[in-house]
Formats: C-alpha cells, sequence, structure tokens
C-alpha cells in the first residue's frame, strides 16, 4: 500500500522538440512508461528530464524535480494524516455532456457504489455528513440541488474559482490559450469565475 509515482526521463526527444511536439511524449515511451505502469498502479507520471541532442545524456530540469519531490512529499505526509484531516474526491464521468448523463457507466450502479463508499469513509473516521437515506436521495442530491445549481439546466456549482486562483494553479495557463482563449473562456464559467461542479458531503 504504497503510492508509485512515475518519473519518466524523454530518451527520444528533447525537452524542446517534446514541447513543441503535436503528437506529446514517444509513443514507444508512452507505452512502456505510462500505460504499462498504471497496470500496476502507477500513478502522476512526471517527464523530469530531456535528451540532450550531442551527448544523448539525460539533462533533468530543475522545475520539474522540484514538482516531482513535491508530490512525493505530499504524499508522504498524507499517510500520516488522520483520515478526518484528509480530502476526498471522488470525480463522475459525463459523456457526452449533458446533465442526463453524469455518473452513467455501462452495467454499473455509479451511484450506489458512491453511497457504499460514503458510509465506509464515515465509518472509518473520515469527515462525511449529510448523507442522503438513499441511493436515489444522493443522486437527486447531486443532480437536482436548485439552491446550488448556476441554472435550472447546470448541475451543482460545489466551488467558483477567480481567474487569478486558477493562474496560479494552473502553470501552463498560458500555454492554452492558444486553442482555448483566455479564461474563464466560454464553457462552464458565469463570465466571471470558472465553475466547478460537484456537491459536498463533508
Amino acid at each position: 500500500n504504497r503510492p508509485y509515482l512515475v518519473s519518466i526521463p524523454l530518451v527520444f526527444q528533447s525537452f524542446t522538440e517534446w514541447q513543441e511536439s503535436d503528437l506529446g511524449l514517444h509513443p514507444v515511451q508512452v507505452a512502456l512508461q505510462v500505460a504499462l505502469p498504471e497496470i500496476d498502479g502507477a500513478i502522476e507520471p512526471i517527464i523530469y528530464a530531456g535528451r540532450d541532442g550531442q551527448s544523448g545524456r539525460a539533462i533533468p530540469m530543475q522545475d520539474r524535480i522540484n514538482a516531482l519531490a513535491t508530490r512525493a512529499l505530499n504524499w508522504a505526509r498524507l499517510r500520516k494524516k488522520q483520515n478526518a484531516e484528509k480530502k476526498v474526491c471522488i470525480c463522475l464521468f459525463q459523456f457526452p455532456p449533458d446533465k442526463g448523463n453524469v455518473g452513467t457507466a455501462a452495467y454499473l450502479d455509479v451511484f450506489g457504489s458512491i453511497f457504499s463508499v460514503l458510509k465506509k469513509l464515515k465509518e472509518e473516521g473520515y469527515s462525511v455528513e449529510d448523507i442522503p437515506e438513499s441511493i436515489e436521495g444522493l443522486q437527486k442530491s447531486v443532480l437536482d440541488d436548485p439552491l446550488a445549481s448556476f441554472s435550472m439546466s447546470d448541475l451543482n456549482v460545489g466551488y467558483r474559482m477567480s481567474v487569478d486562483e486558477y493562474e496560479k494553479l494552473c502553470p501552463y495557463a498560458m500555454d492554452l490559450r492558444e486553442n482555448w482563449g483566455a479564461p474563464p473562456g466560454t464553457l462552464n464559467t458565469d463570465g466571471k469565475d470558472l465553475l466547478i461542479y460537484g456537491k459536498r458531503f463533508g
């Protein structure tokens, strides 16, 4: 029961080549150093070094070494925290993007599973509050809470993130503008903030 972090040195590309590539990480490395490790439980793959075009040596990037070390330390700190102090997020699948498709999965009882997980978390000392009494109640509270919805056609708004906060948390915010425009954009926004849809139970 240990976190398995993946640190990836670029084997076939320099750091600049990787940054400018429309392909991204070389497919061989994606298969061997991202996809296959995920089967064994690997998480959070981070590219930390690029290949020198002359010598072929791996050249570490300081900011990425810092990011890798910070994540490793944060995982270590998390292990020492009491369950009541931990924050847990359950992400719901939604495709195609529409309110009626939230939490859908072929032959799986998504909200039933979440309901069981919430009860188990509470038993194990996590700060879980206001769990509905039934699976149907849980589903309704997530999808149909008029007090928290941005509009009647949208889901609950769990958090409103300012553009300043978003740009502070996302170091690649400027790179994303080329394809997505300036934040907050036109999707999941009230015109001022970025809307994070969700429901809080503790």
